[in-house]
């Protein structure tokens, strides 16, 4: 199975006057997310999680153009931890390829625990890491393998 994690596309400034979790995408944010676009139109996603916050939910929005299935907002992954994914993931998630949209430093953590690699995604960058494992409760530390980082 293969685990695919987004790092939301590059947003404005945090400002007194807005709430981090009402921070939209910036131009360049949006030209990344047309970029992937491109390459998710090829791939077949069986769950596609996504934090409820505005920016990671316009990133969905661009980059999944109406494909399906439709994105799962979810409240708990604004800012969740490693840990807080983990439970989420070996939990809730079904059997089949997996897509998360979310925020630092949790999705770079959850990926560095994945894989063993030390991974800083960047705003916009996608890494894909496969699992030779029939359930995500399978999931382990290191039991992944980077297939891609940024490319499909």
């Amino acid at each position: 199975m293969k685990l695919l994690i987004l790092r939301h596309a590059a947003t404005e400034p945090h400002t007194q006057h807005r709430k981090d979790f009402d921070r939209r995408l910036t131009n360049e944010g949006r030209d990344r997310c047309y970029v992937l676009r491109k390459a998710f139109e090829a791939l077949r996603i069986e769950t596609v999680w996504c934090s409820s916050s505005v920016r990671t939910k316009e990133t969905a929005t661009l980059v999944l153009n109406n494909m399906q299935p439709k994105p799962d907002f979810l409240d708990e992954m604004y800012l969740a931890t490693n840990d807080d994914l983990l439970q989420k993931i070996w939990h809730d998630a079904p059997d089949g390829d997996l897509f998360l949209i979310g925020h630092n430093p949790g999705i770079s953590y959850l990926a560095t625990y994945s894989t063993g690699d030390a991974i800083a995604l960047s705003t916009g960058e996608l890494i894909c890491i496969e699992f030779d494992i029939k359930s995500w409760n399978e999931l382990t530390q290191e039991s992944g393998i980077i297939v891609d980082l940024d490319h499909l």
